[in-house]
């Protein structure tokens, strides 16, 4: 699975004002994808949004917004899982199992 999570950041606000809440926990779960087993790789889909990694590395594991509201929070992963994943994962992506941290 190859997902971008600076769209956590760059398009959070809105997915929660227009997703309905029982969708909106399918919004990049990558904590969930992660904990049953999924190989996920990072990426940032430009020229769509910035290929800047740290904000995709940062809304990963903070889950916020451009507007400092958070995203399923309970998704949230570990800063060297993110950097795993925008590494590692785009070769090889990054399961649970590898990961040293909860």
């Amino acid at each position: 699975m190859v997902t971008q999570p600076s769209f956590i950041h760059y398009s959070g606000d809105r997915y929660l004002r227009t997703v309905p809440g029982d969708q909106l926990e399918h919004l990049y779960p990558i904590g969930s994808m992660l904990d049953n087993g999924l190989p996920v790789g990072f990426s940032s889909d430009f020229p769509i949004s910035d290929p800047n990694p740290m904000i995709g590395i940062y809304a990963a594991v903070t889950r916020m917004t451009d507007g400092k509201d958070t995203v399923l929070p309970k998704q949230a992963i570990q800063v060297m899982d993110a950097i795993r994943m925008y590494t590692l994962g785009r070769q090889r992506p990054v399961s649970r199992k590898e990961s040293k941290g909860p």
